[in-house]
């Protein structure tokens, strides 16, 4: 599916108070019904919500509240319920993770506890701690029961994230039955269903384009976005004969397994913007400490208005959206020319979480990587690479960047340098990407293989030293 994108304007001020408005209530179902379903005793209603939750509310006042029509209360609920249900999708993979890593646990209780995350019967029992009657299918692990279930709701506790609350209370569905087009001398318009019954919101647009399905109406500053996804056609899967390993680097996007680089543009943007934000930061803390300063000596008039003339947010917000866009189209730009180039049947990757960062990096490294989009990253090239037919596969980043690819020794990395005590120095970048390339086929080094276990593997795995 692809996100394609239409722009318009209300026609008039009306118009444009009744978007908000409707955005507004519409906002304000979604954080009723996210708050309410999220959590682990709502978990068996979400299997079939439409009867467990939807037809209930319709026997209550509740609706009432949302100020919406039934059709807009009710699609706020599908959004809702669509997050909720992938939040606890994320919650389960991310326990497995962990339980996969624990060394407390044999193999065993793994089993059981991975057993239990896919039965949302038997899950729900145990976080709301009921009983219930355990399949014949569910492993035994004795008297450790009690202590597994526990480990499970500490799991759920940590990994489980905060409802789906929209903050931002800009944007609503409309289905298929909801809106109309139509043209006027010329000019097409969108007509929406409005916050009232009966009532239609006319919305001017810039182009002749008709689409079908569900919509999103976003509201921005300089209009009405209006989004729709649309299916797009991929190639047919190509045999897997050619694999490219890939390192996900900072001064380059990409470095590769056959020794190429693509992206370097934007380990240039992102350090200029780097730099741009730390001297901005710079003049803002010593316009900072002049308003602590006069506040201090009572002087709260002349620093309320070095405050207002001097944190606006207009101009910082246009520059950061023409910071995202450069650096978008630079990540689009060098995933399509390595595909182009390197034609690869599959594409295997790190599997980045960047945990920990409080402990080891600076603030400055802190925020280069930040602004690393390491997000978007993955998903433009989990897109793309689907669309030419291309796997992209993760694998396990311990110690990537740390052996050598030719002898397997442990070596020193400085930047974009790679010491090996017998092969010499290399790139740093491109020699991690041979390692990904080979993690992929390597049978003791799984995904889920602790960084400790990763560690004692390859340091058998070590060249014998000569003899002196």
């Amino acid at each position: 599916m692809r996100n394609i994108r239409q722009y318009g304007e209300a026609i008039d001020p009306r118009g444009e108070a009744q978007l908000k408005l409707l955005a507004e209530c519409y906002a304000s179902a979604k954080n009723y019904f996210g708050s309410r379903y999220s959590g682990p005793k709502s978990l068996m209603q979400l299997k079939r919500h439409r009867q467990n939750i939807r037809d209930p509310l319709m026997q209550t006042d509740v609706p009432e509240t949302f100020r919406l029509t039934a059709r807009y209360w009710k699609l706020a609920l599908d959004e809702s319920v669509a997050g909720i249900k992938s939040e606890w999708a994320n919650t389960r993979n991310r326990v497995r993770k962990a339980a996969a890593r624990n060394p407390n646990l044999s193999s065993d209780e793994k089993h059981y506890l991975n057993f239990v995350l896919r039965w949302d019967v038997i899950l729900s029992a145990i976080l709301c701690h009921q009983p219930f009657e355990a399949p014949d299918k569910l492993p035994e692990i004795g008297e450790r029961t009690h202590a597994i279930h526990n480990l499970i709701r500490r799991y759920i506790r940590k990994y489980h994230g905060a409802a789906p609350i929209a903050k931002r209370k800009a944007s609503f569905m409309v289905d298929s039955a909801m809106y109309r087009y139509r043209q006027i001398d010329g000019t097409l318009y969108l007509e929406i269903t409005g916050i009232d019954k009966g009532q239609r919101i006319r919305i001017k647009l810039r182009d002749h384009n008709r689409h079908t399905g569900n919509l999103r109406i976003v509201l921005t500053d300089q209009g009405v976005v209006i989004n729709t996804a649309v299916e797009v056609p991929t190639m047919q899967k190509r045999p897997e004969n050619r694999i490219l390993g890939i390192d996900k680097g900072y001064t380059s996007l990409f470095a590769t397994s056959t020794d190429h680089e693509y992206g370097t543009d934007l380990g240039k943007l992102l350090s200029a913007e780097t730099e741009r934000l730390n001297e901005k930061n710079r003049k803002r803390n010593r316009i900072w400490a002049q308003i602590n300063t006069l506040e201090l000596v009572g002087d709260k008039v002349k620093a309320q208005r070095i405050r207002d003339h001097n944190f606006g947010a207009i101009k910082k917000n246009r520059q950061n959206n023409r910071f995202r866009e450069q650096a978008k189209s630079c990540i689009n730009h060098g995933i399509r020319q390595m595909i182009k180039i390197e034609r690869p049947d599959v594409v295997v990757a790190e599997e980045l979480t960047f945990q920990s960062w409080q402990k080891k990096l600076s603030k400055q490294v802190k925020r280069k990587l930040t602004r690393w989009m390491k997000g978007y990253i993955q998903e433009r090239l989990n897109f793309i690479c689907e669309l030419s037919g291309i796997f992209v596969l993760l694998v396990n980043p311990a110690y990537t960047s740390q052996i050598c690819h030719h002898c397997g020794s442990f070596g020193k990395r400085a930047g974009k340098t790679f010491t090996c005590p017998s092969c010499g120095s290399m790139d740093a970048d491109i020699n991690a990407a041979h390692n990904i390339r080979d993690r992929l086929t390597d049978p003791k080094i799984r995904l889920t293989t602790s960084y400790e276990k990763v560690k004692l593997i390859l340091e058998k795995r070590q060249p014998a030293k000569p003899a002196v």
